[in-house]
């Protein structure tokens, strides 16, 4: 039976060797890798929302202060 690491049980605590040791960081990297291009895509997917967002309060801020100015003041 072979362990996810791709040594068997009788060669438990000996050295793995070289090929096991490149698949184990081939796979490490693959991981890491897979990871932040998600981290990455899940964040570009939001930034137009939050875009969008800013956007709107901007607009907002700029009506107000546009009300502000054309309001009579009484003092």
């Amino acid at each position: 039976m072979w362990n996810f690491f791709g040594s068997s049980p009788e060669y438990a605590g000996r050295d793995p060797g070289p090929r096991v040791l490149e698949i184990q960081k081939a796979v490490f990297y693959f991981v890491v890798i897979t990871l932040i291009e998600d981290s990455v895509a899940n964040f570009t997917m939001a930034l137009p929302t939050f875009t969008n967002i800013l956007c709107i309060e901007q607009t907002r801020v700029n009506r107000y202060t546009s009300d502000l100015q054309h309001t009579p003041q009484t003092h």
